[in-house]
């Protein structure tokens, strides 16, 4: 993909991202915000890859300061869902692996 297709690809997905975000919160009364996502990665590799940074990063532009930091992303492994890590975006700026479990 072009640097440009990929630079026009990005801004729709901010957009839209936006837009989500704007709408959660309007029918809500402003009482729901975008807390996070969950994905999975096509490998056992389950660190953030760039485009989960840049996906985080992008979400938390979009939320009130005072909820920014509960951002949450969960990465499953595509072949075998028992095994996720979870992680909180941080006031670092970084995505920082919490502790979970199922029960």
């Amino acid at each position: 993909m072009s640097p440009f297709l990929y630079g026009c690809k990005f801004m729709l997905v901010n957009l839209l991202i936006y837009s989500y975000c704007n709408y959660l919160n309007k029918v809500s009364n402003n009482s729901l915000y975008y807390l996070g996502d969950w994905h999975t990665h096509l490998s056992s590799n389950l660190l953030p890859s760039p485009t989960d940074y840049k996906a985080a990063q992008t979400l938390a532009s979009y939320l009130p300061e005072d909820i920014r930091f509960s951002l949450i992303t969960v990465i499953f492994n595509h072949f075998s869902p028992k095994n996720f890590k979870v992680y909180n975006y941080t006031q670092k700026r970084i995505l920082k692996e919490v502790n979970c479990k199922i029960i």
